[in-house]
């Protein structure tokens, strides 16, 4: 079982935590509050795939939360150097010894934790810096592009 959720920087999520009921969980909230975003989430935490197709087919600008977006567009037209955003998906998971091949404590929990559970963190490739760097030229107005990021 998923005993915490932890999705930052995707789609309406700029930062949130979820801790599900170890027996019984309902979703409920009006239109664009989130439910099926959480389950997005959750579906690309645990096997890469949203709508039946892998993260690497499906991956577009939209998934990016854009209060996230526009706060680092504010910055690099202010002349400061943010780090390019980024999305990340945590499911923590219940230990038991079946999944004790998940375990680790590669986690942003502080101090960290170390149980079972897997990620996926959506960052810049280096490959594509020459396309970053065009579309920061043409959102950052009053800035240089960053320099080319590490391996």
């Amino acid at each position: 079982m998923i005993t915490k959720i932890r999705i930052r920087g995707y789609r309406i999520y700029k930062d949130f935590t979820l801790s599900p009921n170890a027996k019984l969980n309902i979703l409920v909230g009006d239109n664009d509050a989130g439910k099926s975003t959480l389950m997005e989430a959750i579906s690309l935490g645990l096997n890469g795939r949203i709508g039946g197709r892998g993260v690497m087919d499906e991956l577009n600008p939209y998934w990016f939360n854009t209060e996230l977006v526009e706060e680092f567009v504010e910055l690099r037209k202010a002349g400061k150097k943010p780090a390019l955003p980024e999305i990340l998906i945590e499911l923590y998971l219940n230990d038991h010894a079946e999944l004790q091949v998940l375990c680790g404590a590669v986690n942003t929990d502080v101090p960290t934790n170390a149980c079972p559970g897997v990620f996926l963190r959506i960052f810049p490739n280096h490959e594509y810096q020459d396309m970053l760097d065009e579309w920061l030229r043409r959102h950052c107005i009053n800035s240089q592009p960053p320099p080319p990021l590490a391996h």
